[in-house]
């Protein structure tokens, strides 16, 4: 019965910084900017998302303290706010960090005044958890009912969907056929019976979902409680031949989904809501065909519903090359979003997550559209070399308007080896720069980041924005993990 286990979805480091005009450009050549300098009456302030200032922020400019001018480490005031220095005259790298926001380095910045926004720190989650409704009568045949439970997704998650953001990383352990096995705890399964080779029946009963909210500071979360159907035993089939998610996520139909609103307590405080399925059918759908792919590789489309600016995931499927598909969705149009991933494909290897190295490259549109350009080249990790990260950006088409590259260095703590690798991502440091930047020399505030023993990350991501667009719609990313 192993089978049966995969059942459920189933890299620093600073090298010289002039203190002349002379400046790596984004292409790593030097070229001459003029020295623009800090206007009188300038200021730097630092809010948090919600535009709360942050009194106890401090604020580096240039590559460490004393250098390139004196005074450039800076602490603001209780509003958040510190003039800027009179000696900021190049664009220098600015980083900004307080006690729990992740710290921040905005690269080669423009002496001037400036607003700066940290994003909080994982913050103690709210659990929710209960039972969902509306299955209606289950019989055996060979289809297995399911529901995952998961919060909406936001248009600036769109270009980063990750698959393993529907999959809780806790696990409930479920005992099947004299087995225990792990399933995600945000997965419900009403009581049912299948065969197995026609005659084994395999009992399955998980009715109660549970899963963590917030940890960001938001006051409301929207949620999602979303019916599927597996075809039971073509999985089984797919599992005995080894095959990968890839094809299994083929094998998932969804079928209705039901939202709704969570309020967040300032203090974490367990929340029990029984949640409904099946408010809003999937009876409409999207067309998604993929061109030339290359060899080993595969596309993994998902149709995302907009409710009032929430997103909510009504179908995922996996395309080979010059392959078309229909996705689900409930009205279609130009309220359904379509991301379009290229992925690394291994028909007969079950861990798809790739989390040690991991290359993908998307393209964000609303359903009705169709991309101007294709993906944009894969991209190789981050490399380091000394306190220096070398990276490699794509070439861009002429035809995008905008170019931007961020860099995340998070810490990992691995939860689930089983068919989908399950973490917890935490992330501690985030570059950001306008243009496509092939290095990043590390500015040195306090102490490094990485000074606890563990697992960690560098995630690298270039994107580009094509004309009239309100978002970047294009995307490349990698990713390797390194340890300390």
């Amino acid at each position: 019965m192993a089978p049966i286990r995969n059942l459920i979805f189933v890299s620093v480091l600073i090298g010289v910084f002039s203190a002349c005009a002379q400046r790596p450009n984004q292409d790593g050549l030097l070229i001459d900017r003029a020295a623009v300098g800090v206007t009188a009456g300038a200021f730097l302030q630092v809010l948090d998302a919600s535009g709360r200032a942050i009194a106890d922020a401090e604020i580096l400019i240039g590559a460490r303290e004393g250098y390139p001018f004196s005074d450039n480490h800076l602490h603001v005031d209780a509003d958040g706010r510190v003039p800027a220095p009179t000696g900021w005259v190049n664009a220098e790298d600015v980083t900004i960090q307080a006690p729990g926001f992740v710290r921040l380095t905005r690269l080669r910045e423009e002496a001037g005044g400036h607003t700066y926004r940290l994003k909080h720190e994982l913050m103690p989650a709210t659990v929710l958890s209960g039972k969902t409704s509306g299955f209606g009568s289950l019989k055996t045949d060979g289809v297995l009912d399911v529901s995952l439970v998961f919060s909406a997704l936001k248009k600036s998650d769109l270009s980063t969907l990750d698959l393993t953001r529907l999959l809780s990383p806790d696990v409930d352990k479920q005992s099947v056929y004299g087995q225990e096995i792990e399933m995600p705890s945000n997965l419900s399964i009403p009581s049912q019976t299948e065969s197995v080779l026609l005659f084994v029946p395999v009992s399955l009963n998980k009715p109660r979902y549970r899963v963590a909210l917030g940890g960001d500071g938001a006051a409301t979360k929207t949620v999602a409680a979303v019916a599927a159907q597996f075809d039971f035993k073509g999985m089984i089939s797919d599992l005995q031949d080894g095959k990968s998610f890839f094809d299994l996520i083929n094998r998932l139909k969804f079928k209705s989904y039901s939202v709704r609103s969570v309020a967040i307590a300032p203090v974490a405080t367990p929340i029990t809501m029984d949640l409904p399925i099946g408010e809003v059918p999937l009876k409409s759908s999207v067309t998604v065909q993929t061109g030339a792919v290359p060899a080993g590789h595969a596309v993994i489309a998902a149709a995302l519903t907009d409710h009032s600016g929430d997103l909510i995931v009504t179908d995922v499927k996996r395309l080979m090359a010059n392959e078309k598909k229909n996705l689900l969705t409930s009205y279609g149009g130009a309220s359904t979003w379509v991301v379009r991933t290229l992925k690394k494909y291994e028909p007969t290897r079950v861990n798809f997550a790739g989390y040690d190295y991991e290359e993908l490259s998307s393209i964000v549109l609303p359903a009705n559209q169709t991309p101007a350009e294709d993906f944009l080249p894969l991209i190789p990790p981050a490399e380091t070399r000394g306190r220096s990260l070398i990276l490699r950006p794509p070439q861009v088409a002429s035809s995008f308007v905008r170019t931007n590259t961020k860099v995340t260095l998070s810490r990992i703590e691995i939860l689930s080896r089983e068919s989908i690798d399950l973490v917890a991502k935490t992330p501690i440091w985030e570059f950001q720069s306008e243009g496509l930047i092939s290095q990043i020399d590390l500015p040195k505030l306090a102490n490094d980041p990485w000074a606890v023993k563990g697992r960690y990350r560098w995630e690298l991501q270039y994107s580009a924005t094509p004309a009239g667009s309100e978002m970047p719609t294009h995307l490349s990313r990698s990713s390797i993990d390194f340890i300390f």
